[in-house]
């Protein structure tokens, strides 16, 4: 598994970065120590949760972060491991509440620390924004986490690019850390803005591409393999997908990149898995996808496409996502995607 640095700080993370989200089951401590086992002996060490996973639950409480707490105290891995979680997201009974005041947010960091048994976060992000908020003012209460030792960076998700720009600027005017890398909504895949239920999510869209790569900001994308859109495309075809990921995934777009990863798959020997990671990987800024896989086989398979350097010819290929000309003869060759 390879690593990389991610900018403006000092953690040298897994390129493939493990989401709690795969772990947030009633009663399943077993099979979180199982996955998490399993994603370190394959050599990843950036593992990623947030402080509202769970509390939709049963019992509403944070159990990803009390199962990956768990797993560090056993194996007694803390200090190998980057680190990451959320805070700041809207109570689910009122979801258009702002939960970015200074007590909301010591609160949930508060109780992440608690859960996760550690006394510091690698990257803690904010899962939310709130645009009625100077970004100062936000980042204000994230740089005073840092100077009590409880946080060494901080990050943003679902922020639009305008204000990760003003957050940048007060940074920089201010002397602060600013935000060392975004999480967005991003894959392979191009969402249908009608099959997105969650209005407060942002993706990757053409502006904040364009900011991440003038700033060198890195992105660590959630939704990274699109709930396996093109693997279930392959397998049973859009007739036998759940409604709502076709609804979501289901256009022209989509239909041209899945038929260009068909064929370099079938030309190069790598696999629909490593093709759709491979595309985040292959940017011209630092990317870490986060994967949520359901069993050792997904984990196992996301897994490979953090063992190799991916040529930007393929990222810019299926980002324009262009249509063949030449029924794509030699297009793993020309991309550089050989085994």
């Amino acid at each position: 598994m390879l690593t990389r640095t991610i900018p403006r700080t000092e953690l040298d993370a897994s390129v493939i970065c493990f989401g709690g989200g795969a772990v947030t089951h009633s009663d399943r401590a077993g099979f979180a120590m199982e996955q998490l086992d399993l994603y370190r002996d394959l050599g990843g060490n950036f593992i990623d949760t947030a402080n509202i996973y769970g509390k939709w639950l049963p019992e509403a409480t944070n159990v990803s972060e009390q199962y990956i707490g768990a797993w560090l105290k056993t194996r007694n891995v803390r200090n190998q491991v980057v680190l990451a979680t959320k805070g700041g997201h809207p109570h689910l009974a009122s979801m258009t509440v702002s939960r970015l005041d200074r007590q909301s947010l010591q609160q949930d960091l508060d109780e992440s620390l608690r859960s996760l048994q550690t006394d510091w976060i690698d990257l803690y992000w904010l899962h939310r924004d709130d645009p009625d908020l100077p970004a100062g003012a936000i980042l204000d209460v994230l740089e005073s986490f840092v100077r009590q030792g409880k946080i060494r960076h901080y990050g943003c998700s679902n922020w639009r690019p305008e204000r990760i720009l003003a957050a940048r600027q007060a940074a920089d005017q201010e002397g602060w850390q600013g935000f060392a890398a975004n999480q967005p909504r991003w894959s392979l895949a191009e969402a249908n803005p009608q099959g997105i239920t969650d209005p407060t999510l942002v993706g990757m869209d053409d502006t904040a591409w364009a900011l991440h790569q003038q700033a060198e900001l890195a992105a660590v994308p959630y939704t990274a393999q699109a709930s396996g859109y093109f693997q279930k495309l392959r397998d049973s075809g859009k007739a036998g997908m759940p409604d709502g990921l076709r609804r979501r995934y289901d256009n022209a777009i989509n239909d041209r990149r899945f038929e260009l990863i068909s064929i370099l798959a079938g030309q190069s020997g790598l696999t629909l898995d490593e093709l759709v990671l491979g595309y985040l990987l292959a940017q011209p800024f630092p990317v870490f996808p986060i994967i949520g896989p359901r069993n050792a086989e997904q984990l196992k398979a996301s897994m490979k496409a953090g063992s190799r350097v991916w040529p930007p010819a393929l990222g810019d290929w299926l980002r324009r996502a262009e249509p063949l000309l030449d029924g794509g003869a030699d297009l793993a060759v020309r991309l550089g995607i050989l085994r």
